[in-house]
């Protein structure tokens, strides 16, 4: 989940941080447009690529679920 997302308005071509849905229709370049995620617009996301902090802390919790069933656990 993101804020929002950075992306030209296609009528003047001005950056505009659009929250959902508003951003659905807006077309994206990635070889032309500036990455439409910068850091404040990040919320929570664990795709394992590019996690966030809460991210960070939900893969945490479900590896330390796992280590403690296979009795890899320091607690």
């Amino acid at each position: 989940m993101v804020k929002f997302k950075r992306l030209k308005n296609p009528q003047n071509g001005k950056y505009v941080n659009y929250t959902y849905p508003a951003f659905v229709n807006i077309p994206f370049d990635p070889e032309n447009d500036e990455y439409p995620y910068p850091l404040d617009a990040v919320n929570l996301t664990y795709d394992g690529l590019h996690p966030s902090d809460k991210g960070n802390a939900i893969i945490a919790s479900a590896l330390a679920s796992v280590f403690r069933q296979l009795g890899l656990s320091s607690r």
